[in-house]
């Protein structure tokens, strides 16, 4: 089961049109943003008892989402989305080689990006409860 969303973004529109999906889809959902990698350590020990769905860009200030995968989320618990704005076949190759569970190219528009948003979290939503109802 899906505790919490978590997004590594640190585009602050790109956070804007996630919140607003958010508030009109999934109201019940709790969900973070951290834009960086030591913002992303503290909340991960903060959030040590959670099962989240991270969505990682790839273009960060300080490190890209492939560094920060590797250095913070590889050997989690938790499932991570490739959200980001390059559409480059080589990047979607070195994210799923990785071991990164998907990777989506952000919306251009609201719509897209609301499409995007509703289509993962309702797949991993209820992938993990099948799985917690399966065994």
């Amino acid at each position: 089961m899906i505790d919490k969303l978590l997004f590594v973004e640190d585009d602050p529109q790109d956070i804007m049109i996630f919140e607003k999906i958010l508030k009109e889809d999934f109201p019940e959902m709790e969900y973070a943003t951290v834009d960086n990698s030591a913002d992303l350590r503290s909340f991960l020990r903060e959030n040590d008892d959670k099962n989240m769905l991270v969505f990682l860009d790839i273009n960060l200030k300080q490190e890209t989402g492939f560094e920060i995968y590797s250095n913070y989320l590889k050997n989690s618990k938790h499932l991570v989305v490739m959200l980001s704005s390059s559409d480059n076949p080589e990047d979607k190759r070195k994210a799923l080689a990785l071991g990164i569970q998907a990777y989506f190219s952000k919306g251009f528009s609201f719509k897209e990006s609301k499409k995007i948003l509703n289509t993962v979290i309702s797949f991993y939503s209820l992938n993990a409860l099948l799985k917690v109802n399966m065994g």
